[in-house]
C-alpha cells in the first residue's frame, strides 16, 4: 500500500517527517483519524513495524494498546487507565 506524500510530491510507502499512513484516504497524516472524523472507529498510529501506519487495532506483538486522547499505540496505558487484552485493545477507564 503507498501514501500521498504532500512534503514530496509523490508516492511513498512510509511516510515521513512525524506523518502516519492513513488506509481510507491513502495520504500522510500528521493524526490519524478519530471517531469524530471516520464516524464509526478511531485509528491509532502504530511504528512498532518500522511503517508509520493508522490502525484499528494495535498490534499484540508487541503488546500495544490504542489510546484515545492520542490516537497513539502504547506499552502502557497511562493512569487511571487499563489496557484491554483482547477485542479492541484500547486503553479503557473500567475492565470489560
Amino acid at each position: 500500500m503507498s501514501f500521498g506524500d504532500n512534503n514530496t510530491r509523490s508516492c511513498v510507502t512510509n511516510c515521513t517527517g512525524g506523518k502516519f499512513g492513513d488506509p481510507v484516504s491513502r495520504n500522510c497524516l500528521t493524526q490519524c483519524p478519530n471517531q469524530i472524523t471516520t464516524g464509526n472507529s478511531n485509528y491509532y498510529a502504530d511504528i512498532s513495524t518500522g511503517q508509520y501506519i493508522c490502525v484499528i487495532i494495535c498490534p499484540i506483538v508487541p503488546r500495544l494498546f490504542g489510546h484515545n486522547t492520542t490516537n497513539m499505540c502504547v506499552s502502557e496505558c497511562p493512569a487511571p487507565l487499563y489496557g484491554q487484552q483482547t477485542g479492541n485493545r484500547s486503553c479503557l477507564a473500567i475492565c470489560p
